[in-house]
């Protein structure tokens, strides 16, 4: 479409395969984060996005996987 997604300035996949991983990216920056969470849960993988003023919002693994 040549636009920008609307949602996300960043969307960040964590799963094995690095094919899935690159296609729910793309998905996912393209999807409010309810339905790309419902994405999310069919395949496993987990999910860090960031909205326009920055702020993290988290899969529910994603966020078992971050160290402070």
């Amino acid at each position: 479409t040549l636009y920008p997604g609307g949602y996300w300035r960043a969307v960040t996949i964590v799963c094995p395969d690095s094919g899935l991983a690159d296609a729910l990216s793309t998905a996912l920056f393209l999807l409010p984060q309810s339905e790309g969470q419902a994405l999310l849960n069919k395949t496993g993988a987990q999910a860090l996005w960031v909205d326009g003023q920055g702020q993290c919002l988290y899969s529910p693994g994603f966020q078992d996987m971050i160290r402070t």
